[in-house]
């Protein structure tokens, strides 16, 4: 080897041993440094998305609530909308339309919830049919009149399909009254689809 090989040699070693003295604290105190941030970093995104998930989670479950507080809210309004079930039209006929009569002073009334075996189909109506069912009773015309508006206001939707009035052979104030109601009656699969 000869002179000039020694000491590019040397000058190469200074180089390297002042390249490394400068590299290695520049490793220890800044890139180190920045690793350990990156680590740090990617911990704090790796909880990030475990806290976005939990908060999904913990959305999609308070949304599931909202969506069965709304399911309950419409069931109990359907519910006061309908009678519950065709065997429950006895209690409305015998004792709700009969108390309505009773308040008014409606005389020689009478309610046949089973007036008719068919049942009145409505188009378009997947969960409710309307029950028939016959009032007769005698009545002044205020007395009619009042009776119509307690049906009309009913919690339970009542509608009035037809009604004739004859009329008094004795000059008396009450008139024969015959109605025939409908009434909206759940069809025995809506509770099933509404819990669904």
């Amino acid at each position: 080897m000869n002179f000039i090989s020694k000491k590019n040699l040397v000058l190469a070693g200074i180089v390297w041993g002042i390249s490394l003295a400068i590299f290695v604290p520049a490793y220890m105190f800044i890139l180190k440094k920045q690793v350990s941030d990156l680590e740090n970093i990617d911990k704090s995104i790796a909880g990030l998305v475990s806290d976005i998930n939990d908060a999904k989670t913990i959305s999609s479950e308070d949304m599931i609530d909202r969506y069965r507080a709304q399911l309950e809210e419409t069931k109990a309004q359907f519910n006061g909308f309908v009678v519950p079930s065709k065997d429950n039209i006895q209690t409305l006929a015998s004792i709700e339309i009969d108390k309505m009569s009773h308040e008014i002073g409606l005389e020689a009334f009478h309610i046949d919830p089973w007036s008719s075996s068919e049942v009145v189909t409505f188009s378009e109506c997947k969960y409710v049919f309307g029950q028939p069912m016959q009032v007769t009773f005698k009545a002044t015309f205020n007395e009619f009149a009042r009776f119509l508006n307690m049906l009309e206001r009913y919690k339970t939707v009542i509608f009035i399909d037809n009604f004739s009035i004859t009329r008094s052979t004795n000059d008396e104030e009450k008139h024969q009254v015959r109605m025939d109601l409908a009434v909206l009656v759940e069809k025995e699969s809506t509770t099933a689809k509404l819990s669904g």
